[in-house]
C-alpha cells in the first residue's frame, strides 16, 4: 500500500513551492552579491512583495510553516535573513538591509535608499563636525521641517530610517507570524533565535543547489557539461546526504551554524592522490601544499579569506584529495565536515 504520510508530505512541501512560485505574487527574489542577472542565487531567496496585499494568503503560509512545524517536517523555505529575524522577533538593524542588498527585498531598494542605509550607518563614527559639513536633513524621513541631523538626534534618525524601511512589509510579515502562531504556541517563537528557527524549519539543500551552481574548480568557472569527474560526484554525495550531514557539510564550509550559503565564494581543488605521511612527520617535511594537514593525513580541508571592501562574499577554498572509491571519499568528508572544530587535523 502506498504510504499515506509520504503522500502528506509531498503534498506540504509542493505547497511551500507554489507560493513561493513566480505564479503567485506573495514573494519576491532578493538581490544578492551580484549584480549579474545570471546570478544564480538571486532567486533562491525570497522576501514578501510589498506590493500584494491580500494579507490573508501571507497568513495562510504561516499556517502551512506551522503545520509543517508541528509534523517536524522540513520544508524548502527560501526566505532571506530579514524574514527570519522578524519572525523569531529578533531585532532587526540598518546592518541588516546592508547586507542583504540595501534593501529588505534588495530588488525595490533604490540608489536614494541605499544612500540613506550608508549614511545613516555611518554616522556612528561622525562628530559634530561631520554632522555640521554633511547637513543630513531629517526630513529626509520625517515630515518635519529643515532640522539638521546633529550627535544628539543621531540615534533618533536612525530609528526612524529604520522603521520607515520596515512599514512597507510589516503587515504582510505580521500575517505569516500570525499564521505561524495559530498552528504552534507564540512561545515556541520566542525560545529560538531566528538561526535556530530557520534550521528548524528549513533543509540546507536549496542553499546548495546555488552554492554549486556558482562553484568554480581551481579558479576556473566551468559549464555544468564540463564539470570534473571528482567534482559531480563530490556533489552527487553531498546531494544525498541526509538533512543533519546537509548541515555539517554547511557548517564545514561556512565556518560556524547558520551560515548564509549566497554569501559564500567556493572555489574546490582536486587534488591528485596524496602520499600518506607517517603521523610522526612534521609538516614542514609533506609536499609543497596549501594545507599541510591535507597533505599529511589525506581529509578534506576548508581554507576561508576574509571578504574584500568591493565584494561582501566569503572566498572558502575547499581541498578535496582524490579517492580510490566513492566509499573512501564519503568517509573522509564525513569525519572532516563532523570533527573540524577550527580545523583541528584528523588522525
Amino acid at each position: 500500500m502506498p504510504d499515506p504520510t509520504a503522500s502528506f508530505l509531498y503534498a506540504l512541501r509542493e505547497a511551500a513551492r507554489e507560493v513561493q512560485s513566480p505564479r503567485v505574487p506573495l514573494f519576491v527574489p532578493v538581490a544578492t552579491y551580484s549584480s549579474s542577472p545570471m546570478n544564480p542565487t538571486r532567486k533562491l531567496a525570497t522576501m514578501v512583495n510589498p506590493l500584494e496585499k491580500d494579507v490573508i494568503l501571507f497568513e495562510g503560509v504561516g499556517r502551512i510553516m506551522g503545520i509543517a512545524w508541528r509534523c517536524d517536517v522540513s520544508m524548502p523555505w527560501l526566505f532571506g535573513p530579514i524574514v527570519w529575524k522578524y519572525l523569531a522577533g529578533e531585532c532587526i538593524t540598518l546592518a541588516d538591509w546592508q547586507e542583504g542588498g540595501g534593501g529588505v527585498d534588495g530588488v525595490s531598494a533604490t540608489p536614494r535608499t541605499k544612500r540613506v542605509v550608508d549614511t545613516a550607518l555611518a554616522m556612528s563614527s561622525w562628530t559634530q563636525e561631520d554632522f555640521d559639513m554633511h547637513q543630513i536633513p531629517r526630513c529626509a524621513v520625517e515630515d518635519a521641517a529643515t532640522d539638521i541631523v546633529s550627535l544628539d538626534t543621531r540615534e533618533a534618525y536612525v530609528q526612524s530610517v529604520l522603521a520607515s524601511l520596515i512599514l512597507p512589509y510589516q503587515e504582510a510579515l505580521a500575517a505569516i507570524r500570525r499564521g505561524i502562531t495559530a498552528i504552534v504556541p507564540a512561545a515556541c517563537l520566542s525560545l529560538l533565535s531566528a538561526v535556530q528557527l530557520q534550521t528548524q524549519l528549513t533543509y540546507p539543500s536549496v542553499d546548495l543547489v546555488a552554492l554549486e551552481a556558482g562553484t568554480t574548480y581551481g579558479g576556473k568557472h566551468a559549464a555544468a557539461t564540463a564539470c570534473p569527474d571528482a567534482a559531480a560526484g563530490l556533489w552527487k554525495l553531498v546531494h544525498g546526504y541526509s538533512s543533519a550531514d546537509q548541515r555539517h557539510f554547511c557548517r564545514f564550509l561556512s565556518g560556524h551554524d547558520g551560515g548564509n550559503m549566497s554569501m559564500l565564494r567556493l572555489d574546490i581543488h582536486l587534488c591528485p592522490p596524496m602520499m600518506q605521511q607517517p603521523p610522526s612527520m612534521p609538516p614542514s617535511s609533506c609536499e609543497d601544499s596549501n594545507d599541510h594537514m591535507m597533505t599529511k593525513y589525506g581529509y578534506p580541508h576548508v581554507e576561508r579569506d576574509l571578504p574584500s571592501d568591493d565584494d561582501l562574499t566569503t572566498p572558502v577554498r575547499l581541498y578535496v584529495p582524490a579517492y580510490a572509491s566513492v566509499e573512501m571519499l564519503q568517509k573522509k568528508l564525513h569525519l572532516a565536515m563532523t570533527h573540524h572544530t577550527d580545523q583541528t587535523p584528523l588522525m
